[in-house]
């Protein structure tokens, strides 16, 4: 909208501008006088929700401002109204922006293989920790937004159990990397392996050797053990 008076007059152009959830828009306030002789001081409303800002904030006529708008990621979506004011020491005139907040799409990571026992961070997502208790994990941004992330491999388990990163799907291939946040958002699927720690172990100690040594086998590997004994000892058999 536009005021108009004798003295000066402010309008927004555009005067109606689209935001996403959580991204950052601009609009041009252009500032006529009669007369340049007079400074005209600007200000614009804002909320917890949608905040902005104008740049220059006082000016000597005819000047353009730049309205930058901010909308949190927590904005409903809807239609909004910012009043710019500008005021040269005797008179105040107004103009309107209308704002309409568009919903941001969501990725949500999901992770397949990994057990409850999963300890610590098993996935960063910008720079956020990511731990098995809050997959899957769900980030909104608007479309274009980049989104980097990382599977964590392996990732502990309980005494003797570990998860080994196989592959992702979705909108991402790598154990990590970076993507684009597309217009319908989407997800990012991880697929995990279950390893076991195998422990070979001779009893009595120099009683003999065993094949192969302790180590990560996947789950439900086959593997072949060997026993020699030494000389003097006979092989009596396996436990465990």
């Amino acid at each position: 909208g536009t005021a108009n008076n004798p003295y000066f007059n402010i309008s927004f152009s555009p005067d109606h501008i689209y935001v996403y959830q959580g991204g950052v828009n601009t609009s041009t306030l252009s500032v006529y006088a009669v007369s340049p002789y007079q400074d005209i001081a600007l200000s614009i409303n804002s909320s917890s929700l949608i905040t902005a800002t104008l740049n220059p904030s006082v000016g000597s006529p005819d000047f353009n401002s730049t309205a930058t708008v901010s909308v949190s990621l927590n904005t409903p979506p809807g239609n909004y109204e910012l009043r710019a004011v500008g005021y040269n020491g005797y008179y105040r005139y107004s103009a309107i922006l209308y704002v309409t907040v568009l919903e941001s799409p969501n990725v949500t990571f999901y992770a397949v293989g990994l057990g409850s026992d999963a300890q610590g961070t098993v996935l960063t997502v910008n720079g956020a920790s990511v731990t098995y208790s809050q997959l899957p994990y769900t980030v909104k941004a608007p479309p274009g937004t980049t989104i980097t992330y990382a599977w964590s491999s392996p990732v502990s388990g309980n005494t003797g159990v570990r998860y080994i990163w196989q592959s992702t799907s979705g909108l991402a291939s790598g154990q990590s990397g970076s993507f684009a946040m597309p217009q319908n958002g989407g997800s990012v699927i991880a697929t995990y392996l279950t390893q076991y720690y195998l422990t070979m172990k001779v009893a009595p100690q120099g009683a003999g050797t065993v094949s192969p040594g302790s180590g990560w086998y996947n789950a439900g590997a086959q593997v072949t053990i060997n026993a020699t004994p030494s000389a003097g000892y006979t092989f009596y058999g396996w436990s465990g």
